[in-house]
């Protein structure tokens, strides 16, 4: 059910010190944005989504490129724009660029504005409102559920939050992980108190378990742990280079790898779904799929034995038929005569080669 979002700002006089902290660093538009809770609106999020949220585990630079464009509606205009970049971002020209960009924008959504209270909504209903580019872009990866399971290949999000973009770019991964991690489960446990094994319906009780179970697989005593509250201060040994690879360099590296990582999870999900598919693809990549099918689906007159290639895939012999025909080998239907032979057939009966399975 999507609800509204409260307008905290209006409402701080009723705040504690502590949510007034994690709502200055906009802490709950993070989780929506982990559970994807804004996907169908920005303004109501699914806020029972929350039950879905998930330790990180990859925090990346939101900008693989620093060139920008945008196109006003009104006239087709282009206006284009980018931002330093050597072995990282220029933090103060990559601002001045997006917030250059996001004038224009802001220009036409207020035209927009105008126009509509103008001339009507109805009369506008073929101009858009245009998305700003956001200041402070992270690529989040998250962790695979240790309760339940995923239907995501590789858990993917994106956040714009200063406060956290802040902190990834002084940090190595290895730490940020850490503080990210505890900062929300932080947050989770102010909210829901110490007692929250005993109200297992609680929208963050799992959540919490996740969290819990992070810490735990990593071999980490939560309640030790520093959060993004805490001071930091770099560790010996560890470089600007160290940082600049963990957060610029290895975006390019991670998309590469997030692509590898769900082409080979997909064709690993298409063998297990399509077993006599995948089967007879590696018999016609191999070239074997004619001799196999002679020996052990081919009855003394030649023809093909489909009750027993059926039997053979695990399937029933319409299926393999048609499979046959989907992977361009239908000419194995076609039956055997002696002048392809030699002049004698050599399928053997297919119950004196092995007894099939049933």
């Amino acid at each position: 059910m999507s609800e509204p979002i409260l307008n905290i700002r209006n409402a701080t006089a009723s705040l504690g010190e502590k949510s007034k902290d994690y709502w200055g660093h906009d802490f709950m538009n993070v989780i929506y944005d982990l559970v994807k809770a804004k996907n169908l609106s920005s303004q109501a999020p699914d806020k029972n989504l929350i039950e879905n949220l998930l330790p990180i585990n990859g925090a990346y630079s939101g900008y693989f490129s620093t060139k920008m464009e945008w196109e006003d509606p009104r006239d087709n205009k282009f206006y284009t724009d980018e931002w330093k970049r050597t072995n990282r971002d220029d933090e103060k020209d990559r601002l001045r660029a997006i917030r250059y960009m996001n004038e224009k924008i802001k220009d036409y959504n207020d035209w927009l504005e105008k126009e509509k209270r103008t001339k009507g909504i109805e009369e506008m209903l073929s101009w858009y409102e245009q998305p700003y580019y956001g200041e402070w872009l992270l690529n989040i990866y998250l962790t695979y559920p240790t309760i339940g399971t995923s239907e995501e290949i590789i858990p993917h999000r994106t956040i714009d939050n200063k406060f956290f973009y802040e902190k990834a770019i002084i940090m190595d991964s290895d730490n940020y992980f850490i503080r990210f991690n505890k900062s929300i489960y932080d947050y989770m446990m102010a909210m829901i108190g110490k007692d929250y094994r005993q109200i297992k319906d609680h929208l963050l009780y799992k959540p919490i378990i996740e969290y819990q179970n992070w810490f735990m697989k990593n071999g980490l005593i939560i309640d030790e742990c520093k959060s993004m509250f805490d001071e930091y201060k770099k560790p010996k040994g560890l470089t600007d280079k160290d940082i600049e690879h963990n957060f610029i360099v290895r975006t390019v590296e991670k998309l590469k790898e997030s692509k590898k990582s769900e082409r080979e999870l997909k064709k690993e999900n298409f063998q297990l779904k399509n077993p006599a598919k995948t089967r007879l693809k590696e018999m016609i990549q191999n070239e074997t799929i004619d001799t196999w099918i002679d020996t052990n689906c081919r009855m003394k007159n030649g023809k093909i034995n489909m009750t027993a290639l059926g039997k053979e895939l695990r399937i029933d012999r319409k299926t393999a038929e048609k499979l046959l025909i989907e992977l361009d080998v239908a000419y194995l239907l076609r039956p055997l005569h002696p002048k392809e032979t030699g002049g004698k057939y050599k399928m053997i009966p297919v119950d004196k080669i092995k007894r099939l399975k049933s």
